[in-house]
């Protein structure tokens, strides 16, 4: 029954068909197995064919050039700097920018510093402005060559090496005379400059830098070399001080004929340009009055307290200045007003109308500052700690509106303080 089956015409029918439907799936895949490989064969040539990439031609250059600079190779080393700058078409992208000037010293190629130098000034079109260039900014694959290459660092130990014939070279070329100074400045600057610009050896690059400045102002370089070179600090022209102080004060004329003199306390805040203080201080001065002192009908009993206010600005000027002493006499203007104590107002309830009486005054006077405990600090610059003696003499003009308090007033403190100036970049 079943080869009568497998034999009926319909069947034997799918048996043929399914066998040429397999056999042409056989033949595809068969005549795909060559494409294939030539497939293979084609991106395998391709890849052996393929030029370095932009990593592998930077990292085989530099290498280069660090073996030929090793061997004094300085021809080498110029080709395979111009060859490298070609291929990438911005010697940016393939030096930083010391590396890229100090091989120009090597290489003799002045003209390209002294453009890339003015350019870089242009570049910054504030003196305030602290990012780099965009131009001359280093690519995140070339800052990771050179962190492991240490190119720049070779060349900065070989150039500070070599300076003095790179500079004799520098004399040789046929170059202006401000220019040849400047790029001896320039190379000095970039292998002697230590990280912190405060440090002592800082001093002879800023000195060589200002004779620079000083010789040749004019100077097509002199800008690059006043914000870039020389890092010259010093105090700034502003300040600002502070001062508290006790003392006593006292008054003249009849003035003193009412009120007694008594304990004094004072502040001070005080602003400095240059040489000049201008000061802001108030003071308070206890007090008591001799006799009854009669205002619109309001009377303040004698023998009761008061207080003197005194409310001044005023200039001051050094006259004797050094590190420990500093003497400056000082004219101002202001107010002076006196008036009872609250307690005296709570005894005496009919005073509490009693209005202080004030009055605008002149003051004038002498400022002594000392600090002779501490080495560090300058009373003729930057400023410091202090002791101050202060003399004050004032004119209040109350002989307008009462003669009775005709007279004037003295006060002398005995007061610490301190004052200080930025420390400023000088241009």
């Amino acid at each position: 029954m079943e080869i009568i089956l497998l034999l009926h015409p319909y069947y034997v029918t799918q048996i043929l068909d399914m066998k040429a439907h397999t056999l042409l799936i056989l033949l595809a895949f068969l005549a795909g197995v060559p494409v294939s490989a030539q497939n293979n064969d084609s991106i395998r040539d391709a890849v052996m064919n393929q030029r370095d990439t932009d990593l592998q031609l930077l990292t085989k250059g530099r290498s280069l050039i660090i073996e030929q600079l090793n061997k004094g190779d300085i021809v080498g080393m110029r080709d395979t700097k111009n060859f490298l700058i070609d291929e990438m078409e911005d010697a940016y992208k393939v030096f930083t920018l010391g590396e890229y000037w100090l091989l120009s010293f090597w290489t003799e190629d002045y003209s390209t510093i002294l453009f890339e130098s003015e350019e870089f000034v242009r570049e910054f079109p504030t003196r305030f402005n602290s990012a780099t260039p965009t131009r001359f900014l280093t690519t995140s694959m070339l800052r990771m060559i050179a962190e492991n290459d240490g190119l720049h660092e070779k060349l900065g130990i070989k150039s500070a090496e070599s300076y003095i014939p790179l500079s004799v070279y520098i004399d040789d070329s046929e170059l202006n005379n401000d220019e040849k100074e400047f790029l001896k400045l320039l190379l000095f600057s970039m292998v002697f400059t230590p990280d912190n610009p405060e440090d002592e050896a800082m001093k002879e690059v800023n000195e060589r830098a200002t004779t620079f400045l000083d010789v040749y102002p004019e100077s097509n370089h002199a800008e690059y070399a006043r914000r870039f070179i020389r890092y010259d600090f010093g105090v700034g022209d502003w300040g600002s001080g502070y001062e508290f102080a006790l003392g006593y004060g006292n008054a003249f004329g009849e003035l003193q004929n009412n009120f007694r003199g008594g304990f004094a306390l004072g502040f001070a805040f005080e602003l400095l340009y240059k040489q000049a203080h201008f000061n802001v201080r108030f003071n308070i001065v206890s007090s008591k009055t001799r006799n009854d002192i009669t205002v619109n009908r309001l009377t303040w009993p004698a023998g009761t307290a008061g207080n003197f206010f005194t409310a001044d600005f005023a200039i001051q000027y050094p006259v004797y200045k050094s590190r420990t002493v500093k003497m400056m006499p000082l004219l101002g203007v202001g107010a002076v007003g006196i008036g009872p104590v609250e307690k005296v107002k709570k005894d005496y309830p009919e005073m509490e109308d009693f209005k202080e009486l004030s009055a605008f005054s002149y003051l004038a006077g002498m400022d002594f500052r000392f600090n002779f405990w501490d080495k560090g600090v300058n009373l003729a610059s930057d400023g410091g700690l202090y002791l101050n003696l202060r003399y004050s003499y004032y004119f209040p003009n109350y002989s307008k509106k009462h003669d009775f308090l005709n007279g004037n007033m003295h006060l002398i403190t005995l007061g610490i303080g301190g004052f200080g100036r930025p420390m400023k970049r000088k241009m």
